[in-house]
């Protein structure tokens, strides 16, 4: 599990990022940016503060800044995902950092064919961007518009307040300082008291904070990042379960065993094993990852594998 404050870098253009991911988990976290994903193939299970939505393959969902949110797969699910600064837009749409959009199917505000519309502008916004043609930084950052235009038109939200607006910032930092803490401390015996003493906070406002913020107990949180890290350290080493146990801060194997099950529904050993038996490089790969990010020229394959008749290369008129 990484750091679960995620630091999101815009490289290519400055205002937003586009990455393909095959996924099968990802810890609760939050991020700074609105995040629209469509499901690509697959099922998977986010949940967003205290609302959870199943996906499928042609849906999407919009992901708010400083919301905390978490995802899985029963198998593996790709996601396409477009990462956006929240003040992207400020110079002409100021009310962008009072907005938030409602956490829901976004399919089903649409008709099918405003929908169909809404994910070929994301995929051909996606093509370009992958494939870094002469001036796509024009057309993505012209499309990337025109789904905010459809996202303002057709999907619930919100309108925060200052106050709230502050308030969500405040949170967002502070989660930032906790899951900073906690992933540097997780192998030891770890209490929410140390980092409330850490922050200069009593114990009663810090617990009922992390339950608001993080939607479990603290115990359970750290039961989950323990876990990521016990699975990963079972399908990279030959490590026995009590070595395992004891390098993902675990004070036994029962105790390991009994939260894994949890988490991951078997036992370790049984978990490990079926590691070993796949077969196919790039379901071994998220099965051993969690997940997998593609680079550019993977992306653009796939997309155009799966979207064979949106053309981007010399179609000026596409899109």
């Amino acid at each position: 599990m990484r750091q679960e404050y995620e630091l999101i870098e815009h490289g290519i253009i400055a205002d937003f990022r586009v990455f393909i991911v095959n996924m099968k988990y990802r810890g609760p976290h939050m991020h700074s940016d609105f995040e629209i994903c469509i499901v690509l193939d697959g099922e998977v299970t986010v949940s967003s503060d205290d609302v959870t939505g199943t996906f499928h393959a042609g849906s999407f969902y919009i992901i708010n800044p400083y919301c905390m949110h978490e995802l899985k797969a029963a198998e593996s699910a790709v996601l396409l995902s477009i990462q956006i600064k929240k003040n992207f837009c400020t110079g002409y749409y100021p009310g962008i950092n009072e907005l938030g959009f409602e956490f829901c199917e976004g399919n089903k505000y649409m008709d099918a064919g405003e929908n169909a519309g809404f994910i070929r502008k994301a995929v051909t916004l996606s093509k370009h961007y992958f494939l870094c043609d002469k001036g796509f930084e024009f057309i993505c950052t012209g499309l990337l518009n025109e789904l905010m235009y459809v996202m303002i038109n057709r999907l619930p939200y919100v309108i925060y307040s200052q106050d709230e607006k502050k308030r969500l910032q405040g949170k967002y930092r502070r989660v930032q300082k906790i899951t900073e803490y906690i992933n540097g401390h997780y192998t030891e015996k770890i209490l929410l008291g140390d980092i409330a003493a850490a922050e200069g906070l009593t114990l009663t406002y810090l617990s009922h904070f992390f339950n608001n913020a993080f939607h479990m107990s603290f115990q359970q949180y750290v039961a989950i990042l323990r876990c990521e890290k016990a699975r990963q350290i079972l399908l990279l080493t030959d490590h026995n379960l009590l070595d395992i146990s004891m390098e993902a801060g675990f004070s036994d194997v029962k105790y390991l065993n009994k939260e894994f099950i949890r988490q991951y529904g078997c036992h370790p050993r049984e978990y490990r094993k079926k590691a070993v038996l796949q077969d196919i490089p790039e379901q071994k790969q998220t099965f051993l990852t969690a997940q997998k990010v593609y680079g550019s020229g993977e992306a653009l394959a796939m997309l155009d594998k799966m979207y064979p008749e949106i053309k981007v290369c010399g179609d000026i008129g596409g899109g």
